[in-house]
This record gives C-alpha cells, structure tokens and sequence, in this order.
C-alpha cells in the first residue's frame, strides 16, 4: 500500500473536508466565468485600403502599392504584410504578435503612411482598419417593398436603424445593399456651340459645383463662424441650376461666327435692295420713252 493511501485511510475527515472545499470553489468558479455566446476575438491584424479609381492594376501597384509596403516595412512590431494590387485600389494586410495593442498598432500604422503621403498621387488617401470577430453582423435581416428603392432605404434608416440600436447590447446597425444613384447628363452640341460652351467646361462646372470650400472665418457678436463657398447637390434640379462660362476660345469662335453670318446677311440684302431698285428705275424709264414716243 503506498503512503498517498495509508495516509488517505488514515485521514478520512481532512480528505473529505479537501474534497468539499475543492467542489465548493469549483462550483463558484463556474459560476463566474464570464460566458457570451459569440466573444469578441482580437485578431492582431491590420488592414490599409487605399481606393485609386481608374487606374489600372500596374499603376496602383508602382504608384500605390509599393510606397505604402515601404513604410509598412519601416513599422515597429509587425511580423510582415500582404500587399494586393487590382482595378481602382490597394490592399495591405499587416500581420502582428498575438497580444499585440491593435489601437497602438492602427496609430502606428497611421503615422508611417502619413510620412509617405506626399509620394501618393493627389486624391488617394489611405484608411487603416483594425479587424475583430465583434465587427462582423450578428444577425441580418432582408427588407423588400415596391417602389423607390432609395425612399424603402431611407425610410430605414429613418425610422428602422434608430430602433435597433436603441436595443442593449446592440453596437451599430447599417442599411446595406443600397445602389448609388446615377445621373447622366447628354449634351446637345448645337446647343454648345450656340453658347459658345465646350464639353471641358460642362466637366469642370459639373465637378466643382457640388463642392464645399472653406472661405475663412468671420467673427460677429464675439463668436467665430466658419464661411465656405457651395454646397453639395441634393437634386437634380440643382444639376439644372449650375452656371457655366463659356471659355475665351469658344466664345471668340462663336463670335466670329456670328459676325460672318450677319456680315453675310448684310451683304446679300443690300446686293438684293440694289438689283430690285435698278430694275424698278430701269422699267421706269423705258415706259416714260414709250409714252412720249406715241404722243408725239
């Protein structure tokens, strides 16, 4: 018989006492473990997008891709990166030590970009994500309806998103699934020609008219209020209303090819005005002969 057994055998009443106490501690553990049925998993991965419409593959990844891997190389803690390169855009993910801070990693991230920023084309402007299981849908439902589709989807989130995330527990709810709206504008090229207007100038006029730029501030009444000069479209009507100015070239053209045609109009009239005088003088003349001619 070993010692663990004789010793056991003879102490019953401190091994039963052990056992209880074990049991006890064991059940209030269990008890107090916190328990969720989906736990939000911190995944030591960050993600750098960077949209670059129109161009293709090639150039994002020489003019994209390749200056942020340089400053995702230059990053404390990261264990390496996987950079993709397609149509409009760019993608890195940036991999990392579990256990690693994700938000000390994102700002990390962030700074580094920001030193190459000026190596980017203009326009293209990189976000940086941290990914965890808690940013993925729980639960998703489907909405149909006749009609609009835009109005159903505002109509939610109106009066459906508000209520849901009025829900404990629930961190955001979204729409999904809206298409953009599109607007095509056909031009008559009479009609540019006549104003003396270019497609370039319905481009530019279409393009920054529906932009907000930052004017200053000015102070009344002791306050400082921010000023800028237009505002987004909000309906096509607004579209309708844009004021174009027709440019210097086209408008000298149009000019000029005004003139011509009143030069030319001007011309024949008086041509017309001269041959019908000359013949109303011409068939004056010989009937005032003929008169004379008889009477005599």
């Amino acid at each position: 018989m070993t010692f663990l057994a004789r010793f056991s055998l003879a102490n019953r009443s401190l091994i039963a006492l052990a056992s209880l106490a074990v049991m006890v501690f064991g059940l209030v553990a269990t008890v107090s473990i916190k328990q969720e049925l989906i736990p939000s998993i911190s995944l030591p991965v960050v993600s750098v997008s960077a949209p670059y419409p129109g161009a293709s593959p090639e150039i994002v990844e020489r003019n994209v891709t390749e200056p942020l891997e340089r400053a995702v190389q230059g990053v404390e803690g990261q264990e390496g990166y996987t950079s993709y390169s397609s149509q409009n855009a760019a993608v890195l993910v940036v991999q990392y030590d579990y256990g690693t801070d994700t938000d000390e990693a994102v700002s990390g991230l962030q700074q580094a970009i920001g030193r190459i920023q000026g190596e980017l084309p203009d326009g293209v402007t990189p976000t940086v994500m941290a990914g965890s299981s808690s940013d993925l849908p729980v639960v998703q439902l489907a909405v149909t309806g006749g009609g609009d589709q835009h109005k159903l989807a505002d109509l939610l989130e109106r009066s459906v998103i508000p209520s849901l995330e009025s829900i404990d527990g629930v961190r955001e709810a979204s729409v999904t699934g809206k298409r953009d709206q599109v607007i095509r504008v056909d031009l008559d090229p009479d009609e540019l020609k006549r104003r003396g207007l270019t497609v370039d100038a319905v481009t530019t006029g279409l393009r920054t008219g529906g932009t907000s730029i930052p004017a200053g501030s000015v102070t009344q009444d002791g306050r400082s209020l921010s000023v800028q000069i237009g505002e987004p479209y909000t309906s096509i009507k607004d579209i309708e209303n844009i004021r174009l100015m027709p440019s210097a070239a086209a408008a000298g053209a149009g000019g000029a090819a005004g003139g011509a045609a009143g030069g030319a109009a001007d011309g024949a009239g008086g041509g017309a005005g001269g041959g019908a005088g000359g013949s109303a003088g011409g068939s004056a003349g010989g009937g005032a002969a003929g008169g004379g001619a008889g009477a005599g």
